[in-house]
């Protein structure tokens, strides 16, 4: 080591004079001290802005680059700012001690900042482009990574004073500032990240920063000059105990994944991402690092495993790769294999709704990811021994395992993220070709949307090599490759399905009568009603679209993907209609049906192309409506914030142009939605989306009328009017093509119980709310399981379940709201109090509770029904106090929501105590809205329970570029 003088440390100038520094440590130690951790620092800050920046930008084969980028560019910029400093050496430590502690607040303060500013930043560069992800790494990385880079010049000057030292000086300080970040990319990568997550990892670097500043201080100042260090220490150790003590834990991570309209219900950072269920109108999303992975709503990821294991017959053995919500392997299970193995990268533990008891699985640990009822089939697996998750890379498992399976489903399919396009490459399909049996089966997702024409053949080409007797199966638009080992499909082998084991899986019943699992859950329409549910034979054929000859002349000649070449990764797609070009390719190359079922009928097989072409046209119709809700999204949220500016005092004139933004685009997202729909008549999706897009510009219309200006008030009023009919006639088109759509049939009804509460004439009134109760059977009967059955003392009520699971809605509301009409009717003859009760008992079961708000009164107005005023009083005494409680609760919470509840509850209490009053009177409290002067004694034409799906009018259309508006002249 350099021994260092007072002479060597300083120079003999003047200003100098009277300044000397009395040393417990040699400074050299001190500053090689810095420089440990200035390479400690930066590298494991670095680690952690990687996982960070997984929050702000896609995560694709560029990210590294890019970070790497800004490393290098903040050292460049750094060392040049340290070579222009004057040399000072009395200031040594105080420029290397401010440079490493400020550095470390910037890391950490940068990653504080609110996600609302980053989408502001995200809009101003740009989401999508190279130069946009460029430029939200800079933001997240540039200014710390300056200030390292000044660290290390700075501490080589303070220690070498003789050219004769500069070369064992700077190799000695490379070496441990080499050994520091090499130390901290080793800890923080394999311990401390994946154990305690990033906001405690990023205070943790930023403590040692800090603690190296004051370190460096201590020893190196003199009594003299270290007193000015004081605010420095006081301001470092300051903002440090903030954060760390008043900063909400995971504050970090957690406010960028609630960004957007979506709630999210649990969040948890993982070993590899950031883990979040988000609540997306009633439907629970799982997201890795912001990118779906699957939902509570049945999806293709389902029929992922139905269509390999009907074609492979009886799978006994089956692996899947890909847990994600677990779709495809709780489907697997429905086919009772022997075993089923699921390979999962991310702690497959963390992704169940249960606690693993220890003698079924090694690793006892509570599982956070709630919502996904992982319980109803991950449980039973490991009690029978079925069940085993496997914690690996699913290409690492597949190369060393030596099992061998019936049905290998690989379940990664977005290709644009490092290392997925791995389960893409030659080598990868002949690892999988050694783990399958003579007869197995492979099946793979080939998602269109990160693929291009040529990028798809050369997929295809790349399968087909290793596995010349393949399928091509749609399957959204993440079709399903599906390869034989055996190569079923030649000439003189059995071929791959026969009518009867097709009839076998969807047809034929349990013993008694029931459908079997398989069945039940394919009861399910990819883009259609019930006539297109995957139980149909027809339907099911439909999905098949070439076989071996046709996936040879897509394919065409050429190279394939390898392990040394991974194209895949660097594909970015150029337009919207990206998948037009390759649903036209498969259109040129599609095979008869009967390639792989020979003994069908040509009736079923003319009825199979059919489906076969709307499901190709549903790839491009889907593209069109994801599309319109990313622009309804971007459209509403500037009408939301121009809403919220002028309820704050901002002139409307000053926002205008952001509500004209708003309403341009919200306009844009129903003209995609319509497009999709002329595509595809029958896409119940886009004809649905389209009625919420309307009924939104249906509320906006009067919102932004100037009252003081008639004509602005009755233009308002027509559009209004004109956005009500088209919604409107979007739910009844839905309903018409989906009779099983309960969230359409819950919002007709909810439209027809409010306009019987207006309503003067009692045939009129008769009308609506025999509208209201066929849509609220409708919709109920759509999510109730066969097996339950709601009758009443009218049995033309009685409401049989359907167990359908295309759609999802609050389905104990509806159950409320049908038993407030049968309990609370003005109309006596529509009045049936058991009914009623038997609805309210059911949703009581749904929620897990007979204490809600909704339960309680329409519970005391069926007691009333009854004529049971004194229990009916009971009932709603008890829950006037509950519901008082919870209101004495909200009093001090000052937040918007809670006021806004607060508000909503003091209304309903009111309301309350009427019902109270009029039970104390021994009367009926029948529903609030209803004027008084209609007759209801009188008699009336309609009967509700005649009222059906056939005979409702359908509003017309209208004029598709919205009604006339009259002009009117200014008077004098």
């Amino acid at each position: 080591m350099v021994q260092l003088d007072d002479d060597e440390y300083f120079d003999d100038d003047e200003d100098d004079e009277g300044h000397s520094l009395s040393f417990d440590v040699a400074p050299e130690k001190v500053f090689a001290f810095a420089i440990f951790v200035s390479g400690f620092a930066a590298l494991a800050n670095e680690v952690i802005w990687t996982r960070f920046l997984a929050l702000l930008v896609e995560n694709t084969v560029y990210t590294y680059t890019l970070t790497l980028m800004a490393v290098l560019l903040g050292i460049v910029i750094g060392s040049l700012l340290a070579s222009m400093l004057p040399d000072r050496p009395e200031r040594s430590a105080l420029r290397v001690g401010l440079a490493i502690g400020a550095g470390g607040l910037l890391s950490m303060g940068i990653m504080l900042i609110p996600s609302p500013y980053w989408s502001m930043i995200q809009d101003m560069v740009g989401r999508d482009s190279l130069f946009g992800q460029f430029a939200i790494v800079c933001v997240v990385m540039l200014l710390p990574m300056i200030l390292a880079g000044m660290t290390y010049p700075l501490a080589i000057r303070a220690v070498t004073h003789h050219a004769s030292h500069t070369g064992a000086n700077v190799g000695k300080m490379s070496a441990i500032n080499t050994v520091g970040a090499i130390i901290g990319s080793l800890l923080m990568g394999f311990i401390i990240l994946p154990m305690w997550g990033t906001q405690v990892s990023i205070l943790l670097t930023t403590g040692i920063s800090i603690f190296a500043a004051v370190i460096i201080w201590l020893l190196l100042e003199d009594e003299k000059t270290l007193p000015w260090r004081l605010p420095f220490i006081l301001i470092f150790a300051g903002m440090f105990v903030y954060v760390s003590r008043f900063v909400p834990q995971e504050q970090i991570v957690f406010d960028h994944l609630k960004v957007g309209t979506s709630e999210v219900v649990h969040a948890v950072e993982g070993w590899s991402g950031f883990i979040t269920v988000e609540d997306q109108g009633g439907e629970t999303v799982l997201k890795i690092n912001r990118m779906f992975q699957g939902s509570t709503r049945q999806t293709q990821q389902g029929t992922a495993a139905h269509i390999p294991a009907i074609l492979h017959g009886q799978p006994d053995e089956v692996l899947v790769i890909g847990l994600g919500a677990g779709q495809t392997a709780e489907r697997f299970l429905m086919h009772k294999p022997k075993h089923l193995d699921v390979v999962e990268i991310e702690d497959p533990m963390m992704l169940f709704d249960v606690i693993v008891d220890p003698e079924f699985h090694s690793q006892r640990r509570e599982l956070t990811i709630k919502g996904f009822n992982a319980q109803e089939w991950v449980l039973p697996g490991f009690q029978d021994g079925r069940l085993r998750v496997i914690w690996d890379d699913g290409r690492t498992y597949v190369r060393h395992a030596n099992q061998q399976y019936d049905v290998i489903s690989v379940e990664v399919g977005q290709v644009f993220r490092p290392g997925v396009s791995a389960f893409y490459t030659r080598e990868f399909y002949r690892d999988v070709k050694e783990r399958l049996k003579d007869d197995g089966v492979v099946s793979q997702f080939l998602p269109l949307e990160f693929l291009g024409k040529e990028q798809f053949a050369k997929a295809v080409r790349t399968f087909i090599r290793e596995f010349p007797d393949s399928q091509l199966w749609y399957n959204t638009s993440e079709l399903l490759m599906i390869g034989s080992k055996s190569q079923r499909g030649v000439e003189g082998k059995q071929p791959w399905l026969t009518t009867g084991r097709l009839g076998k899986a969807l047809l034929t019943r349990n013993p008694d009568g029931s459908r079997t699992a398989v069945q039940k859950d394919l009861v399910f329409s990819y883009w259609g009603g019930y006539r297109n549910h995957l139980t149909n034979p027809d339907v099911f054929l439909g999905g098949f679209l070439m076989g071996s000859k046709g996936l040879a002349d897509l394919a065409g000649e050429g190279g394939v993907y390898t392990d040394d070449h991974p194209e895949l990764e660097y594909f970015r797609r150029e337009n919207l209609d990206y998948h037009r070009p390759v649903v036209e390719l498969l259109r040129d190359n599609l095979d008869d049906v009967t390639t792989i079922i020979p003994k069908i009928s040509d009736g079923s097989a003319g009825s199979a192309h059919v489906i076969r072409e709307k499901n190709l046209n549903h790839i491009i119709a889907k593209q069109f409506t994801d599309t319109a809700r990313q622009i309804y999204i971007a459209g509403d949220t500037n009408i939301n914030m121009a809403m919220q500016a002028i309820a704050l005092g901002e002139d409307k004139n000053v926002v205008q142009p952001q509500i004209d933004v708003g309403m341009r685009l919200l306009k844009e997202s129903i003209a995609y939605m319509k497009y999709a729909e002329n595509l595809l008549p029958e896409f119940t999706e886009a004809t649905f989306n389209r009625s919420a897009m309307l009924e939104r510009l249906q509320q906006l219309a009067p919102q932004f009328a100037d009252p003081s200006i008639e004509v602005e008030v009755i233009s308002a009023a027509i559009l209004a009017q004109h956005y009500d009919e088209e919604t409107r006639a979007c739910l009844l088109k839905t309903v018409q093509i989906d009779p099983d759509h309960n969230l359409a049939h819950n919002k007709l009804a909810t439209r027809w119980h409010m306009e019987a509460g207006t309503t003067g004439n009692k045939d009129e009134y008769m009308f609506a709310i025999s509208n209201a109760i066929l849509h609220y059977r409708n919709g109920i009967a759509a999510f109730l399981p066969e097996n339950i059955e709601i009758k009443g003392s009218n049995p033309n009520l009685t409401i049989n379940g359907r167990d359908v699971k295309d759609t999802v809605d609050d389905e104990a509301t509806s159950l409320h709201r049908l038993a407030m009409i049968l309990s609370m009717s003005p109309d006596e003859g529509l009045r049936d109090p058991v009914m009623a009760r038997n609805l309210i008992d059911i949703a009581a079961k749904i929620e897990g509770t007979d204490e809600s708000f909704n339960h309680g009164f329409i519970s005391a107005a069926v007691h009333a029904a009854e004529g049971n005023f004194e229990q009916a009083r009971r009932v709603l005494t008890q829950f006037g106090l509950r519901m008082n409680d919870a209101m004495n609760q909200l009093q001090s919470d000052t937040s918007n929501a809670a006021q806004q509840q607060l508000e909503q509850m003091n209304r309903m209490y009111d309301g309350i105590q009427a019902q109270l009053a009029a039970y104390e009177r021994n009367e009926l409290h029948l529903q609030a809205g209803m004027t008084t002067n209609v007759d209801f004694n009188a008699a009336s034409e309609i009967d509700p329970t005649e009222i059906n799906l056939d005979n409702i009018p359908i509003v017309p259309q209208g004029n598709q570029n919205g009604p006339v508006v009259p002009q009117t002249t200014p008077q004098n």
